[in-house]
């Protein structure tokens, strides 16, 4: 909290965006990096393959349950990120997650405790 108040709020805001692009840019980079070297056996579905023998339309099977489970955790992510995203912007309007979506053209907020506050 001292360094908070030597250096400012604005200060420590600059630094923390400058932390979350950083962090940013290497997620993005090990994205970028690991889709282009994408091999499905690392997915853990090469073990489904071990069933192909079994189904008389292998090609058209196999990919349906594949891409099936690939789209259930996709969406199970996005939910719990969008509930979480708004659920941080309703009960924590002062976190970096709730400031970053304010509109920069607007006025600064006041998140001041109010005079009439028990």
């Amino acid at each position: 909290m001292t360094l908070l108040g030597v250096l400012g709020s604005q200060a420590v805001a600059r630094v923390q965006s400058v932390v979350v692009f950083v962090v940013l840019t290497m997620l993005t980079v090990l994205s970028v990096v690991t889709l282009t070297n994408l091999d499905p056996h690392l997915l853990g579905f090469g073990i489904i393959t071990f069933t192909a023998k079994d189904l008389p339309h292998a090609k058209r099977q196999l990919p349906r349950p594949m891409f099936l489970a690939l789209g259930i955790a996709l969406a199970g992510i996005v939910i719990v990120l969008t509930a979480f995203t708004f659920t941080t912007l309703i009960h924590e309007p002062w976190t970096a997650l709730a400031l970053a979506a304010i509109d920069l053209t607007q006025p600064e907020p006041d998140f001041s405790p109010s005079p009439h506050t028990t």
